[in-house]
């Protein structure tokens, strides 16, 4: 549980407000982005680079914290605190879970994933030399589930690399300070479930995407692959677990579109 901060500036000045991160929705898999991929992800690039799947979603939730009792009263007023104005903030982080870059045994777990409590280590960090893609993202409202809600979503992240990973979440607000730091500190994290990440060869089709991926797509503010209904490609792949037997345009060995 993230614990709530004094704020002298920024939209919660003289405020005692706790962040929360609420994880909607867990990648479950992903195809490797290759080396050759990467040194040609220039801008109008035709090559295929396909996301993780589903994409990323996480809601921020702010609680003001009576300093008194301690109860909480949940903001909900987002707009009123221009708090949608792109100054609130998440990073995604990627750490992987097997290979060569196994911890110390004098090293610290910094999370337990349930339910089977596998450990991460900051050593297992691995963001900025295997994934692509933009790690920011600004929160935007969203109407969803009867009320308007505050996500991030991170529509077009890669690895490129094979293997077990998972992604941590952290969040912040630009200009807002409490009054114990000098800095921007981060409110709340989160983690996502495990995914993982095969070759070309072997990576699953791709699902139609969930509800929630849609109705974040008609948010103009954020961009997220859709894939709107079930297709076939020319050899059969295995689906993604948890989604039904459908099948990607591409063939296997296909690293490029074709052009339009």
């Amino acid at each position: 549980m993230s614990r709530p901060f004094d704020y002298k500036h920024g939209p919660f000045k003289d405020m005692t407000v706790r962040t929360s991160l609420r994880v909607l929705q867990s990648p479950i898999s992903g195809r490797k982005l290759s080396q050759l991929q990467r040194a040609h992800l220039t801008k109008g690039s035709r090559i295929d680079v396909r996301p993780i799947e589903p994409p990323p979603i996480v809601q921020i939730q702010f609680f003001e914290v009576n300093p008194g009792d301690g109860s909480e009263r949940e903001i909900m007023n987002y707009r009123d605190l221009q708090l949608n104005d792109g100054r609130t903030l998440m990073q995604a982080q990627l750490y992987k879970l097997d290979g060569a870059n196994c911890p110390s045994q004098a090293e610290q777990a910094i999370h337990v994933i349930p339910p089977h409590s596998l450990p991460v280590y900051a050593s297992q960090e691995c963001t900025m030399t295997l994934m692509h893609g933009d790690i920011f993202s600004s929160a935007v409202p969203l109407h969803w589930e009867d009320r308007e809600i505050m996500v991030c979503a991170f529509g077009f992240l890669s690895v490129h690399e094979e293997g077990t990973f998972v992604l941590s979440f952290r969040t912040f607000n630009i200009e807002t300070s409490p009054n114990t730091e000098s800095q921007t500190p981060i409110s709340a994290m989160a983690w996502s479930d495990t995914f993982r990440i095969f070759a070309t060869r072997d990576a699953p089709a791709v699902g139609v995407s969930t509800p929630l991926t849609i109705a974040l797509s008609r948010v103009t503010a954020l961009k997220v692959r859709v894939v709107p209904k079930a297709t076939t490609s020319k050899k059969k792949k295995r689906p993604i677990p948890g989604h039904d037997g459908r099948h990607d345009t591409n063939d296997q060995n296909s690293d490029i579109f074709d052009g339009e």
